[in-house]
């Protein structure tokens, strides 16, 4: 696959450098949460927020 392929869901322009907010999740075999959960009272994202776990307020 060419580099361009590789990339192709990225908006054209765009790139992961800079300043910006990024979202990172990590799976862990047990499919458990490893640093928190997401909240998402009333199913209104407006009101979203991360539970952390133990090793997530570490």
């Amino acid at each position: 696959m060419t580099e361009q392929g590789k990339w192709q869901w990225q908006e054209e322009g765009t790139s992961w450098r800079g300043v910006g907010i990024y979202h990172v999740t990590l799976t862990i075999p047990s499919r458990e949460p490893l640093l928190g959960k997401l909240v998402i009272p009333n199913n209104d994202p407006a009101q979203a927020w991360v539970e952390r776990t133990e090793l997530g307020q570490a």
